[in-house]
C-alpha cells in the first residue's frame, strides 16, 4: 500500500472497526503520523469482501485500508446490481433529519485530489441521498458534496462545529435505485462537483486545505456505494 508515482493501490478489502453500526456520533481526529499522500497516488476501493464481526477491532496492520463509522451502520454486502460485483459498501441505518451518517478512511491525508465514487440511493422518507466527503480534519470539520434523489439536487457543503454551510448548489436528476458516479476536483480553493460526468458546481472556497476523504449518506437514506477511487494531485 502506499505506492508512490502513478502506480494504483487497490484495496478491495473494506476493514470496518468497532464503530460499525454506531447510533451516536463517535468522534475521530487524524493521528499525528498521518502524512499526505504523495501526488500522483492513487487508491481504490471495490468493497467485494465482507468485514469483519463487528466488536472484534482491527484485522489488518495497513491504516489506509480501515475505514472510521463516525456515524451509521456501515458495511460490505453482496449485491447483484453491483458495478463491480459482488459486493457493495452500503448505510443501512436509519436517523434524523438533521444527522449524517458518514465514515472516513484513516491514515490517508489529501491536499488536491481527483475522487470518484458510484452511489445509488435505495430508500430513505425524508431523504435518499449519498455524499463524497473530503478536507476532514475531524470526524466533525469537513466538506461533503451530496446529492439527493428526492429534492433532485447536488449541494456542495462545508461542515464545522456550527453546522452545515451550503457553498453551492444544482439542480440534477438523481433517479433512485439506479446507480450514479459523483466526482469531486479539488485544487487549491477551486473545488469542482461532477454529476455522471456533468459538471455541475464550480465553486472557490478559501477555507480548504486538504484532509481525510470518506463517504456519507443523510438523515434516514439507505444508500450503497462502488468503486470509490482517489488521486492525489
Amino acid at each position: 500500500m502506499g505506492v508512490l508515482g502513478h502506480a494504483l493501490a487497490s484495496a478491495p478489502l473494506v476493514l470496518v472497526v468497532a464503530a460499525c453500526g454506531a447510533r451516536a456520533p463517535i468522534a475521530y481526529a487524524p493521528d499525528a503520523y498521518e502524512p499526505r499522500v504523495p501526488r500522483g497516488t492513487t487508491y481504490r476501493w471495490s468493497f467485494d469482501t465482507a468485514p469483519p464481526t463487528p466488536g472484534t477491532g482491527q484485522v489488518s496492520s495497513s491504516p489506509e485500508r480501515v475505514f472510521d463509522a463516525v456515524l451509521g451502520g456501515w458495511g460490505a454486502h453482496p449485491d447483484a446490481d453491483a458495478t463491480s460485483l459482488p459486493g457493495v459498501y452500503r448505510q443501512d441505518l436509519r436517523f434524523g433529519l438533521l444527522d449524517t451518517p458518514r465514515v472516513l478512511v484513516r491514515g490517508l491525508l489529501f491536499g488536491d485530489l481527483d475522487a470518484t465514487v458510484r452511489c445509488r440511493a435505495d430508500s430513505g422518507i425524508a431523504a435518499q441521498g449519498c455524499g463524497l466527503v473530503f478536507d476532514a480534519h475531524d470526524s466533525d470539520r469537513y466538506f461533503v458534496a451530496r446529492a439527493d434523489a428526492l429534492e433532485g439536487v447536488v449541494r456542495l457543503l462545508h461542515v464545522t462545529g456550527d453546522g452545515e454551510q451550503e457553498v453551492a448548489h444544482a439542480a440534477a436528476l438523481v433517479t433512485p435505485h439506479v446507480w450514479h458516479t459523483l466526482s469531486v476536483h479539488a485544487r487549491g480553493e477551486q473545488v469542482l462537483v461532477e454529476w455522471d460526468g456533468q459538471r455541475l458546481i464550480a465553486a472557490i472556497d478559501w477555507a480548504r486545505d486538504g484532509g481525510r476523504i470518506g463517504l456519507a449518506t443523510v438523515a434516514d437514506a439507505v444508500t450503497s456505494f462502488d468503486d470509490f477511487e482517489v488521486t492525489a494531485d
